[in-house]
């Protein structure tokens, strides 16, 4: 595959991602039902929609070292936990509080939040007051 084939793939990919994902963090399992639940921000608050899988679907969970899409390792449903953030790809019912996932990605991520109180552009470099 050319340079400018892969490019126009990875674009059709990201724009379906962009048009059909949907992302959040999961607050609840339900194993036997094989889904989980996440809150979506919206106008009015967060509102919980529950994600089930599509037979086939393809679960992914970011590499321990990694935040790239293309780093995802293979997953499996019991690798998923309450406090991920995660990213699926499908279709919503037509009230949205279901959501049919044929791919999702996962993770934890760590955030720090902090106060940048100076840059040094010469030297490209912040200092941050945690």
């Amino acid at each position: 595959m050319s340079h400018t084939d892969l490019a126009k793939k990875h674009a059709v990919e990201r724009a379906e991602w962009e048009k059909r994902g949907i992302g959040g963090v999961i607050t609840a399992l339900n194993p036997a039902a094989g889904g989980v639940t996440i809150n979506l921000p919206g106008q009015t608050g967060a509102r919980a929609i529950v994600i089930a899988f599509a037979p086939r679907a393809v679960l992914r969970r970011y590499a321990p070292n990694s935040i790239k899409f293309s780093d995802a390792r293979p997953s499996g449903f019991e690798e998923l936990q309450i406090g991920d953030q995660i990213k699926a790809l499908g279709t919503s019912n037509e009230d949205r509080s279901r959501y049919m996932a044929e791919e999702l990605v996962s993770g934890s991520f760590r955030t720090i939040a902090g106060i940048v109180v100076s840059l040094d552009p010469r030297q490209n470099t912040e200092v941050r007051a945690i």
